[in-house]
């Protein structure tokens, strides 16, 4: 697999050179290196993905904010495997500040499941309950929520219509 992501690597980077219209775009590389470090991370190789973090973190030019959470988020993983928990502490800390500059509620859960499982492993869940900020995942949770069933409702007018039962106005 990572042989694909290789090849990849090297196709991201022809297509950068392309316009966009002709399907280029400067960030499948970068996207393709969170995919081969999940790669890392799915065969346990903790300082090769480590590594290949630390690097993508570097070469990540400042606008690209959604690439730089994900990584974050890969590297509190790795620092909790390798033991470095205080590590992981600041990791999600950054995690955190780079989160509250979305407004995307899954984004928002798993750097709370990152800190939780942190705080898990640093042995005081329930000293740190706070700082997971539990009421807020709970109304991103319940936003969530909200929207699915308004898709659902979506859902069942658009049926309503296909099936002749509703005439739209």
């Amino acid at each position: 697999s990572q042989q694909h992501i290789d090849r990849g690597l090297r196709w991201a980077r022809l297509a950068a050179a392309l316009p966009w219209r002709e399907g280029g775009s400067l960030g499948y590389e970068h996207q393709l290196r969170i995919i081969g470090i999940e790669v890392l991370l799915q065969q346990h190789r903790w300082f090769a993905a480590r590594g290949a973090v630390s690097q993508a973190l570097t070469t990540l030019p400042a606008h690209r904010r959604r690439e730089r959470l994900s990584l974050l988020l890969q590297r509190s993983r790795i620092e909790v495997q390798l033991g470095d928990l205080d590590g992981a502490r600041r990791t999600c800390d950054d995690a955190t500040a780079a989160v509250a500059e979305f407004d995307i509620p899954r984004l928002s859960a798993d750097v709370a499941l990152a800190r939780a499982e942190v705080a898990h492993m640093q042995g005081g869940v329930d000293l740190q309950l706070g700082v997971v900020a539990i009421k807020p995942l709970f109304f991103d949770a319940n936003r969530v929520l909200c929207h699915s069933e308004k898709l659902s409702s979506c859902v069942q007018l658009i049926q309503l219509v296909v099936n002749g039962q509703l005439w739209p106005l």
